[in-house]
C-alpha cells in the first residue's frame, strides 16, 4: 500500500491498515495447528510458535501480518511481543507483503 512502510522498517506506523486484517485459521489449519500443538507437553506449547507462524503465512498469501503473529500468541496463550521476537528472528518470516 502506497504512504506504508514494512513492519520490518522502523518507520512503520500504527495507523497502517494491514493491522486492522483480521487473521483467523481455517477450520483445515486450525486442526493441523492443533495437532502440530499436541506434539508437544502442555507446559511446552509455546514451542509451537514456529510451525505455527509457518502455517499461518502459508495461509496468508505468504507473508505474516501482525494479525497473524497475534492469533499465534493469542492461539498459544503466550505474549504477543515473544511472537513478534521469533518472526523478526527468523528470515523464513516474509513481515512484508510478497506480491498484491
Amino acid at each position: 500500500m502506497p504512504g506504508y512502510r514494512c513492519i520490518s522498517c522502523p518507520f512503520f506506523v500504527l495507523s497502517n491498515p494491514f493491522f486492522k486484517i483480521p487473521f483467523q485459521f481455517t477450520p483445515e489449519n486450525l486442526k493441523r495447528a492443533n495437532d502440530i500443538i499436541s506434539h508437544y507437553p502442555p507446559q511446552y506449547k509455546k514451542a509451537a510458535v514456529i510451525p505455527l507462524l509457518d502455517l499461518g503465512q502459508r495461509q496468508n498469501k505468504g507473508w505474516t501480518s501482525i494479525s497473524v503473529m497475534n492469533y499465534v500468541a493469542k492461539l498459544l496463550e503466550m505474549q504477543p511481543m515473544r511472537v513478534y521476537e521469533v518472526a523478526t528472528f527468523y528470515t523464513m518470516f516474509n513481515r512484508c507483503v510478497t506480491a498484491f
